[in-house]
């Protein structure tokens, strides 16, 4: 009888032992592609920001290395944009670097 519940409590350690590890592989799974995806997004509004700053410079609109999204405001090549995963409007200050071709939130 004693033999019957240690087998019986061995089970159910195994089964507790399955369900966490595939408890944590589904965390960590979920984990990298809320990481992926806010990565992306961030890429997606970076390379927007970066086309409407070459188009304004393109126009004559906005003239220097460095376009500021203030100079991009005030030509109307941008309403206010915010970042997607904060929620927080970028500081007008905050530029796109024409030579190393990137956006730079200040």
């Amino acid at each position: 009888m004693n033999l019957s519940k240690n087998i019986t409590i061995n089970k159910k350690v195994c089964y507790f032992l399955i369900v966490l590890l595939i408890t944590i592989i589904i965390l960590v799974s979920i984990g990298k592609v809320i990481i992926e995806h806010q990565e992306k997004i961030k890429l997606v509004e970076s390379k927007l920001i970066l086309e409407t700053a070459q188009k304004c410079v393109v126009n004559n609109d906005c003239h220097g290395d460095k376009i500021t999204l203030k100079m991009l405001y005030d030509n109307k090549y941008l309403d206010k944009e915010y970042n997607k995963i904060t929620k927080e409007y970028y500081n007008e200050n905050s530029y796109v670097d024409l030579k190393t071709k990137k956006f730079i939130v200040k």
